[in-house]
Parts: structure tokens; C-alpha cells; sequence
């Protein structure tokens, strides 16, 4: 682990750094990487300043890159293919960014690739995703002829000079007219946006369909930001993922959908996952505003909150105008259990909701955290860790988002600067390599 505290750390050109932990770039501190650094853990700026030359991520446990300050990346490499990597602070990178191995969660966060920056080397396996959070680049496009811009897997043609033109790439599903879109969706703004008779080339990965049917996939444009939705056509390409559209006289944000698709079959207004502790059961609960030609809901379970499981189906009312409520205990929870619906309609279609979680507290007698509840500024202690082995510290929102995740080696005792938290109640877990030691509830207060 690297700790930069009001420091200047400097790594010169032809320097090799392997950092066996976090780098973290403290209040006060610099960062300025000429050189190459891999780091195992996770990168961490509250610093002035952290410019990055080549960078490269490759742990075997889940790394993030987080902070309070947009960190400035030449190169960088992901290469983690065990848990994948998740942004919880904006970055730029100026040069390649390039998928390994592993995805990169956006996770409500920006990647700025700007004029220079560019995606290389993403594959279905090794991919940019998020519900929220979007990548993007600006490049010249005069005459462009098949213009993949900066990696992001749109490809334009035209004859007229577009000039200045920004992309934007995300991955939350669009919706309007009673339908809703793949994960994918494009906002496209150049400095010349009329007649242009343009052509896009639409790629996405067979992970992003969401249920759609391939064969129908056209594009939908939006001029409004995505308020309302003209079909504009197109010829799917299921065979290389892809739609082409032809005819284009302006650009604003795209999308793709099914030709025939159905309204959503369940508008949901609720949904909450709630743990007994008397008896270690989940209580899931969820309503429904209205519903129209809807099947069923399938409950789907996760340990890391990405790789799900259905565990059951719950019969859905059908057709109503009414709210209506509906329940499901799991009897059987993991010590960190992430759960989401699956709403399906009767035509097969559906869509997912957010996800929740639930956690059981538990733990090592020996292991103790002070002062709980605390205050930000403050330091909290935790005394007792077994030294015998490395454990893993993680503070979680009562949604189960990580906002602090820490690896420790051979230390009974550790200190943590409680620092900029918003004061509300979390959950802290204590872990070896195989199983939760100790977790239980962190209360910060103003």
C-alpha cells in the first residue's frame, strides 16, 4: 500500500512501480506518474493534483477508483477478470484505455476521453456497463467514412463536415411510447447538425439486449433528451450485433428497441428488501402502480451483485389500475444477499428493477469498532483483527453500494479517518479470503 500524505510522490520516466495494495493520494498531497504503475488494490484521490502515466489495474479482488478530485490517466490498463472494477469518482484519460480483462462498472460516474482518449480493445467480456454513469469523447468528424469515434462503437458516414462533434455513450434503458430500449443509448451533438445525409453504424453487445428481440432491433431518436421517441428504422445485423441506419439529416440521442414492442407490463412503485433478525430471514416487498398484460415476477438472488439467480416466481395480478401489493420471504440468505425483480409480461418481455440488499450482522467478540456512532473528523478504531491473515474492511450503504473497501495485512489494530460521509447509518464488514468475520452497523452523525 501506498499512502501519499501531504507529499509530493513523483515516478519518473522508464520507472516501473508494482504497488501490493492502494494508492491513495491524500488532502494536500500530488501524484505525477511518468512512468508505469500497477497497482492491486484500489486508487483513491483526495489530493491536489493526480496525473497518471501509464497505469495498470490488475487485482484479483474488487478494485475502485474513488475520491473526491477527477483523477488524470495517460494510459490505462483493467485487468481484473475476478470481480471487475467500479468508478465511484469521474476520470480523464488522454491516451488508451484499454480492457484487459474484466468490466468496468460506471457505477454513476463520468470517463472523460476528450479530443485525444480512446476505448480499445472492448469485447461482450471485457466491457464498459452501468445503470448510471456514461463515457464519453469529442473528435473532428469532416467527411467521416465508417468513424468508429474514440472506440465507443459508433460508427458514422457522411458527406458533410460535422465539425466539433461530441459523443456520449450510456447504458441506462430508455424508455417512452410504452416501450423500452436495449442498455445502450447514444447522444450525439456536432457543430453542424442539418442536412447531413449520414449513416451510423449501432454496435452493442448481446449482454445489453435486455430481452429485445434481435431480429427486430431499430433505432429510435430523441431530440428532447429522451422525453419522446420517433422510430427511425433501419436494418438489424444480429449476426454482428449491430444496426445500420441510412438518411440521417441530424443527430441528438439514439437508441434501439423491438419494432413491435409492447407497453412495460408493470409500472413498479416499490421495492424493499428488509433483513428479520430474529430469524435471519429476508423480507423482499414491492407494489405496483399499474399493470397491464403482466406474467409474473421472478425473484432473482446474488452474493457480489452482479452474477444473479432466480429463487422463485410470484404470480402478478395481471391486469390493474390500482396499486397492488405483493411479499416474499428468503428463508435462506447469504451474509451479503443482493436481490432484484424480474418483471416479466405475457408476451415473454421484461425489464429489471434496481437491486436491494440485506445483510447479517455478526461476528468475532474479540473484534471491536470505536466510537460508533461517530462524527466525520473523526477516527474510527478497529482492535482485535487476526494477524494470522489478510482481511478485507468494507463500509456499505443500507442500498449495498461499497463507499470504502480496504485490504489489510498482519494488523490487529487499524485506524480509519472518517471523512466527507454523509451522516447516515451503513453497514461495515470484516472478512478473510473465504468468509465474513465480523460485520455490523456504522452510525455517522452529523
Amino acid at each position: 500500500m501506498v499512502k501519499n500524505n501531504g507529499g509530493y510522490l513523483k515516478i519518473s520516466p522508464s520507472t516501473y512501480l508494482v504497488v501490493q495494495g492502494d494508492l491513495e493520494n491524500m488532502i494536500g498531497s500530488s501524484v505525477n506518474n511518468g512512468g508505469d504503475i500497477r497497482i492491486s488494490g484500489h486508487i483513491i484521490n483526495d489530493g491536489i493534483s493526480m496525473s497518471m502515466g501509464r497505469t495498470e489495474m490488475d487485482g484479483n479482488t474488487a478494485q475502485n477508483i474513488s475520491g473526491s478530485v477527477i483523477i488524470n490517466f495517460n494510459d490505462l490498463s483493467l485487468n481484473n477478470s475476478s470481480t471487475g472494477i467500479t468508478l465511484s469518482n469521474n476520470i480523464n484519460v488522454s491516451n488508451n484505455l484499454t480492457m484487459t480483462d474484466g468490466d468496468l462498472n460506471l457505477n454513476g460516474s463520468t470517463i472523460e476521453l476528450g479530443t485525444t482518449g480512446t476505448l480499445v480493445n472492448e469485447t461482450a467480456d471485457k466491457r464498459i456497463y452501468g445503470s448510471t454513469g456514461v463515457i464519453q469523447a469529442t473528435r473532428t468528424l469532416n467527411a467521416p467514412s465508417i468513424n468508429n469515434i474514440a472506440g465507443l462503437g459508433l460508427e458514422i458516414t457522411s458527406a458533410a463536415n460535422l465539425g466539433s462533434t461530441q459523443i456520449i455513450r450510456g447504458h441506462t434503458p430508455q424508455t417512452g411510447t410504452g416501450n423500452t430500449s436495449i442498455e445502450r443509448y447514444y447522444d450525439i451533438t456536432p457543430t453542424t447538425n442539418t442536412g447531413l445525409n449520414a449513416s451510423i453504424d449501432f454496435n452493442y453487445f448481446e449482454v445489453e439486449i435486455a430481452g429485445h428481440l434481435e431480429d427486430n432491433l431499430v433505432s429510435w431518436r430523441s431530440a428532447d433528451s429522451g422525453v419522446t421517441w420517433t422510430d427511425i428504422g433501419g436494418t438489424a445485423d444480429p449476426a454482428n450485433n449491430k444496426v445500420v441506419v441510412s438518411g440521417i439529416d441530424a443527430f441528438s440521442r439514439w437508441t434501439l428497441s423491438d419494432l413491435f414492442s409492447e407497453p412495460l407490463p408493470i409500472e413498479l412503485l416499490s421495492f424493499t428488501a428488509r433483513l428479520n433478525e430474529e430469524n435471519n430471514e429476508a423480507n423482499l416487498s414491492w407494489e405496483t402502480t399499474t399493470e397491464t398484460n403482466s406474467s409474473h415476477f421472478e425473484i432473482e438472488k446474488s452474493k457480489d451483485g452482479i452474477n444473479f439467480t432466480a429463487i422463485s416466481e410470484v404470480k402478478a395480478m395481471g391486469f390493474s389500475e390500482e396499486n397492488v401489493q405483493y411479499r416474499f420471504i428468503d428463508t435462506a440468505p447469504f451474509n451479503i444477499t443482493y436481490y432484484r425483480l424480474k418483471q416479466v409480461d405475457l408476451d415473454g418481455s421484461y425489464v429489471y428493477s434496481e437491486v436491494r440488499s440485506v445483510f447479517i450482522l455478526q461476528g468475532e467478540k474479540n473484534i471491536t469498532l470505536h466510537p460508533n456512532p461517530l462524527t466525520n473528523g473523526a477516527i474510527l478504531h478497529v482492535q482485535g483483527l487476526p494477524i494470522d491473515k489478510s482481511i478485507s474492511f468494507q463500509i456499505f450503504t443500507l442500498q449495498g453500494k461499497i463507499i470504502y473497501d480496504n485490504v489489510l495485512h498482519n494488523q490487529s489494530n487499524y485506524e480509519i479517518l472518517i471523512q466527507n460521509f454523509p451522516s447516515e447509518n451503513y453497514i461495515y464488514t470484516i472478512m478473510d479470503k473465504d468468509n465474513i468475520i465480523k460485520s455490523g452497523k456504522l452510525i455517522i452523525a452529523n
